[in-house]
């Protein structure tokens, strides 16, 4: 139990310390990815400008050279010119170049269509212009005027398979329609992103893995004062148990001696001392085996026995007592070989056969069946009596629990404990659901002998 109640404390504490770890470490990367495209895009908006300007104002057969990682792409009508670090047959640019084209006709179109265009949205420029007669003499006072909308978009993010790109693109409208486009290849971001995440992973990892020992180690801390306690506790229980067998055994013996006496009216007073010394005894001798299987000096044999033998056995012991209230025992079942020690199985068989007996209407059935079941073999102690409700079905496996305390009983509410100890020493488990007729069906896996 104890050992139960460490895993999950640790498995709780290493939950919630886990998810805060989690969670942290998520804003933190979050944070930082932002922080590291802010970066970029601060960058493509400094050399934007420079960038366009100068090829703008390049002269003709001037070699212009930029960072690496960043290209332009202007055009005008029919006319476009492209220099980039990495070569202007690039496949992987001219695709990134398409795109964007794409996404900005997209976004252009729906602008007009909405008829939206703000003051933030679109910049109005005026250009002016002057004529000369054929002798070029300027013709002053004779001015053309041209306005335009220009639209900028500042960070377009482009996937032109294997490569990513930011762009920032800026058109202006008109005849003919103009476009600057400076693209910032993302690789060296995308590879800084990457391996931050690996980082990231690598610290949440390692920081679960702190968490869960860390977990474990304050959970042991925790349970051992209580640890200490119930070894104390068991070590006073076995010892109390031990030490009342003697009287006991002393007062029944003497009281049954008596009950033979000639003693006239007292002889109902010595068979009463004879039961209870005999319902004591039995008490002291299951208190005896929790201790032993609390300390784990319980001990159980590993053997191969049938189960039929071991249901009819039981049965034996038990037929006296199902006779005195008329209850009909039934054993099904051939032979079944399992693992399990046969004093111990008898054992569990009597407490589970007894328990039947006693909740029983009159004149009920009690049936033991024992199958195969894949590599298990199941033994099943069947009643129709007035079974249990699900909300206390686990509860029935509990030491001293009574689930209804108007029902009679003389037993200690330690039988059906010590049935799943034994079992679980015998690597078994032991379930109770109901049985068709509605009473309960105890169900015992054990494993199947080679």
């Amino acid at each position: 139990m104890l050992r139960r109640l460490r895993t999950r404390m640790a498995l709780l504490n290493a939950a919630i310390s886990g998810a805060i770890l989690l969670a942290m470490a998520s804003v933190a990367l979050n944070v930082s990815e932002g922080m590291i495209a802010a970066q970029y895009e601060r960058d493509l908006q400094q050399n934007a400008s420079a960038m366009v300007g100068a090829v703008q104002g390049a002269k003709a057969n001037m070699s212009i050279q930029f960072a690496s990682g960043y290209s332009v792409f202007v055009s005008s009508g029919k006319e476009a010119q492209l220099i980039s670090t990495t070569g202007v047959h690039d496949e992987t640019l001219v695709a990134a170049i398409t795109k964007t084209q794409d996404v900005l006709a997209e976004k252009l179109g729906r602008m007009k269509s909405t008829d939206s265009v703000r003051q933030d949205d679109a910049l109005m420029t005026q250009r002016f212009f002057v004529t000369t007669d054929a002798a070029g003499a300027r013709n002053s006072g004779v001015l053309f005027f041209e306005q335009r909308m220009i639209y900028g978009f500042p960070n377009l993010l482009i996937e032109a398979h294997p490569k990513a790109y930011r762009v920032s693109a800026s058109v202006a409208v008109g005849e003919p329609e103009q476009q600057v486009l400076v693209l910032q290849d993302r690789t060296d971001e995308l590879a800084a992103v990457a391996g931050l995440r690996w980082l990231f992973g690598a610290c949440v990892l390692g920081g679960l893995v702190l968490t869960g020992f860390a977990s474990l180690y304050l959970s042991t801390r925790s349970i051992r004062p209580v640890e200490q306690s119930l070894k104390q506790q068991r070590a006073f229980v076995a010892a109390a148990s031990h030490e009342l067998r003697t009287p006991v055994a002393a007062v029944r013996a003497n009281a049954e001696v008596l009950v033979d006496a000639p003693l006239g009216d007292f002889t109902p007073h010595l068979r009463a001392i004879t039961q209870e010394s005999i319902r004591m005894s039995h008490l002291v001798s299951d208190l005896m085996d929790l201790a032993r299987a609390d300390t784990g000096e319980l001990q159980v044999r590993d053997e191969t026995v049938d189960a039929a033998e071991i249901m009819r056995r039981a049965a034996t012991l038990l037929e006296p007592l199902a006779n005195q209230k008329n209850h009909t025992l039934e054993i099904f079942g051939e032979s079944v070989f399992c693992r399990a020690d046969s004093e111990r199985l008898c054992q569990v068989l009597v407490i589970l056969l007894d328990n039947a007996i006693r909740y029983t209407q009159e004149g009920g059935w009690i049936r033991l069946s024992a199958a195969r079941e894949g590599a298990q073999v199941c033994i099943k102690v069947e009643d129709d009596g007035p079974g249990i409700l699900n909300e206390y079905k686990e509860k029935v496996f509990e030491r001293f629990v009574r689930l209804d305390a108007s029902r009679p009983s003389d037993g200690s509410g330690l039988g059906l404990s010590i049935a799943d100890q034994l079992t679980r020493q015998m690597h078994g488990t032991l379930t109770l659901t109901d049985t068709p007729e509605g009473g309960c069906s105890f169900r015992m896996h054990l494993r199947t002998a080679k």
